[in-house]
């Protein structure tokens, strides 16, 4: 699962690795500033060093020649390396402090820093709660009725309409998120009559609240996008927002699916309303 810790841990590791791989450079190649004479299609480079002495200014060129001459490339990635290692040791230093100084703030972390009377008192409501919003969701409930093309099984045995509703499906059940499946909701339309729908995902919340968690996965589709317009045009009529009490999330131009990133969404905008 996501951890942001363990992500910085990696590009601090990868940082490192990098700043081990570059190599020194003569310091000749860093002197002076690179200079082109010419226009763009007989071009040459050189290097002009300019020093002062008694208020005088002297200057000299040295010829590199074209820009694909050896040692007219030899010079330019050695300015390219130098930047290039003094971006990477301010972010190794940078990386270093975050870890040093990130204060956790997952629910564990936080009750570990408050008093024992504290921590009863919450994790008491807490399990509570748990209890009758899981019951709430485990209940018989009505559901989509469209048959599903291919079978698609979650690690609960739960039959779902696509590889990446089966995705979602596995995380929100494996950080124990109460849910229901492709329920169906009847919601006020904007005449005031009832339509039924079924999003993905219906999550109770400890509150009572409840948030909609949709995925798009057929975007080139252009009578699934304009149904799904029309759906958005209905949730917002009954009060859900998006990223409040509304998350959507999508596949790529390409099908693709990015867990991480869906990851994320659950862990920042889900988990602390449950």
């Amino acid at each position: 699962m996501f951890d942001y810790i363990k992500k910085t841990e990696n590009e601090l590791t990868h940082v490192v690795s990098l700043l081990e791989r570059e190599g020194a450079h003569e310091e000749t190649l860093l002197k002076g500033t690179i200079r082109k004479k010419g226009n763009k299609s007989n071009a040459t480079y050189g290097i002009e060093r300019v020093t002062y002495e008694n208020g005088i200014r002297h200057a000299t060129w040295t010829n590199l020649g074209e820009a694909t001459n050896k040692e007219t490339l030899a010079v330019a990635e050695a300015r390219f390396s130098k930047k290039f290692k003094e971006k990477l040791e301010h972010n190794k230093l940078l990386l270093i402090e975050i870890i040093k100084n990130y204060l956790p703030y997952d629910r564990d972390s936080v009750l570990e820093e408050l008093s024992e009377n504290v921590r009863e008192i919450i994790e008491t409501n807490r399990l509570c709660s748990e209890q009758q919003t899981n019951a709430d969701a485990q209940d018989d409930y009505s559901r989509s009725d469209i048959d599903f093309k291919i079978k698609h099984i979650s690690i609960t045995g739960e039959t779902v309409r696509s590889k990446n509703e089966v995705i979602i499906y596995n995380l929100l059940t494996t950080y124990g998120i109460p849910f229901r499946y492709e329920e169906k909701l009847v919601l006020k339309n904007e005449d005031g009559s009832r339509i039924a729908v079924c999003p993905d995902f219906v999550i109770r919340c400890n509150n009572g609240d409840t948030v909609i968690y949709e995925h798009l996965g057929m975007l080139n589709d252009i009578r699934y996008r304009k149904n799904f317009m029309d759906k958005m045009g209905l949730y917002e009529i009954n009060g859900y927002t998006l990223w409040d009490n509304l998350i959507i999330t999508a596949d790529g131009t390409d099908g693709s699916i990015n867990t991480e990133v869906i990851d994320m969404i659950i862990r920042t905008f889900i988990i602390p309303k449950v």
